[in-house]
């Protein structure tokens, strides 16, 4: 009788554990360009590119991601350029495709506020690129990196 109940809750307790390790599992980033914040001046050379970030986690491993992505994307394409720049928002009720294909203006209205949490820009001369955070809608430089 006691093997019986012994066994159940072995099983038990090994389906909680894997369970467990999935649910806490990190779900991949996924990067979600947001079209009509595109701005490319050839005069002037310089590019400005807005993504929505799904799976959004306040973790530095999600920031050096988002410094990766930089350089796999923008300095890689648009190297010959003067100037990038690459404004990362978390995804929310309101900072979704949907509701910005909607309400264009809620980047500038609402998320830029709320959900804005990464900027990074390059003036080409420099060959390092800025750090920025948003901090309460405001934001600051935390530092410098350069592509590898």
């Amino acid at each position: 009788m006691f093997m019986p109940i012994f066994k159940k809750f072995i099983y038990i307790s090994i389906f909680c554990q894997i369970a467990y390790s999935c649910k806490n599992e990190p779900k991949k980033l996924e990067f979600i360009p947001i079209h009509i914040h595109f701005y490319k001046d050839t005069l002037d050379k310089s590019i400005d590119q807005s993504y929505i970030v799904r799976n959004y986690r306040d973790t530095e491993s999600v920031y050096k991601s988002l410094d990766s992505f930089f350089c796999k994307t923008m300095y890689n394409e648009f190297g010959n350029y003067n100037s990038i720049s690459m404004i990362f928002y978390k995804e929310s009720k309101f900072t979704n495709l949907r509701e910005i294909e909607k309400y264009d203006h809620i980047i500038d209205q609402y998320s830029t506020e709320h959900d804005k949490i990464y900027k990074l820009q390059i003036y080409i001369q420099d060959l390092e690129i800025s750090r920025y955070r948003n901090f309460d809608g405001y934001e600051k430089k935390i530092g410098s990196f350069k592509c590898e």
